[in-house]
């Protein structure tokens, strides 16, 4: 899929954190220009150093940057704050993801 874009944070010689976004619509959103956040991983021996915040709001500026009128996601219960902080908006009832913990569903309009 050509909207799919990945970016990485590389440190010590190893890839220690990863997000992924690509176009996708979220029925529940009516802007005509969507994109999905997904995998937003960083390593745990590289946790609270600021990756994640730095590749979420690059993936923000770049789904931005491809014209995007909102970008949506589904978070783990505990990060809502983390993703309010990029001015993310939380919806719906929490859910379990098998094998996970609790999610919700978020957004962001541009």
């Amino acid at each position: 899929d050509p909207t799919t874009f990945h970016l990485g944070i590389e440190m010590d010689g190893k890839l220690v954190g990863c997000i992924t976004a690509f176009q996708a619509t979220n029925p529940d959103l009516e802007q005509s220009i969507q994109y999905r956040l997904r995998a937003l991983c960083v390593d745990e021996n590289y946790r609270n150093r600021g990756f994640a915040r730095a590749l979420v709001q690059r993936a923000l500026d770049e789904v931005q940057r491809r014209g995007a009128q909102a970008v949506w996601f589904t978070a783990r219960v505990h990060l809502i704050p983390f993703y309010k902080s990029f001015g993310c908006t939380d919806y719906g009832e929490h859910f379990l993801i098998p094998n996970s913990c609790m999610h919700v569903k978020m957004y962001k309009v541009f």
